[in-house]
């Protein structure tokens, strides 16, 4: 994402309305999402002190679902010399020819923090559910580590790996008769980012998570998301994504693959 210094009421207003809509998702309910969230697209990695992230789009969608989607994602965080603090949300609304409906909203609280330039820790607690994936709740705490191995003005590379404790229940109106519907694991959250600047004002980035359980890795999800990013003015990015997610072991009627193309607008404030 690009950004931009902005004057400080417009700064504030944009702040305060995101993170309304953001306690809005945390107390409205139940929270969903796909059952692997990527949350590098709204959190900036170039800025200090406070910042605000919109992102609203369009999304096409085969597998469990062929339909279109509307979506919106949006973070509020702070970032200071050592530190860094953000609370990520999102929804996505369904929408075919004889009804409307929410499908999916995840909420996130994230916080790192700078061993060196370079090599930070992440520790998160995130809640979602998603109606596509039969998931009626799912609560994640995780910690880790993560490096930058390359990082200059045009290429980003970075490898960070983790545990994650994951709490699950499933909406047993959604599968067959006798599925068992609920779990505790421990999973592994292995992440690689990457990204290339194209030009000036473009650039590809590319997200990999990687989530086997610790007792039975092959239980493993995967989430690949690839992104073409250009700079529309000084505030606003075009992005077109494509993500692919695939669940070695789906819930009973739930395919395990997932791909999805997207377009969306976003907006930085800091």
């Amino acid at each position: 994402m690009h950004s931009y210094p902005s004057s400080t009421p417009a700064r504030l207003l944009v702040t305060l309305a995101v993170l309304a809509a953001l306690v809005a998702l945390l107390t409205a309910g139940p929270l969903a999402a796909q059952s692997v969230l990527n949350t590098e697209r709204v959190q900036p990695q170039d800025v200090s002190g406070f910042f605000t992230s919109l992102d609203a789009g369009t999304m096409l969608q085969g597998g469990n679902s062929d339909v279109v989607h509307l979506k919106g994602n949006g973070a509020v965080g702070y970032r200071a010399k050592r530190s860094w603090i953000v609370l990520v949300g999102g929804l996505t609304y369904l929408s075919s020819s004889d009804s409307v409906s929410t499908e999916d909203r995840f909420a996130q609280i994230r916080y790192g923090w700078f061993i060196t330039g370079r090599t930070r820790t992440f520790h998160f607690v995130q809640i979602q559910n998603s109606r596509e994936q039969a998931l009626a709740h799912r609560l994640l705490l995780g910690s880790g580590v993560r490096h930058s191995f390359v990082w200059n003005e045009d290429d980003r590379l970075d490898l960070g790996a983790g545990l994650m404790w994951e709490s699950e229940k499933l909406d047993a109106s959604l599968l067959p008769p006798g599925t068992p519907t609920s779990s505790r694991d421990v999973r592994g959250d292995l992440v690689a980012f990457a990204t290339h600047r194209l030009s000036s004002t473009s650039k590809l980035t590319n997200v990999l998570y990687v989530e086997p359980r610790v007792d039975a890795p092959a239980d493993t999800r995967f989430l690949d998301e690839a992104h073409f990013i250009v700079s529309v003015t000084g505030s606003v990015d075009l992005d077109v994504g494509f993500q692919w997610l695939h669940d070695s072991r789906p819930p009973t009627s739930v395919r395990p693959n997932d791909v999805e193309l997207d377009t969306s607008l976003s907006l930085m404030v800091k």
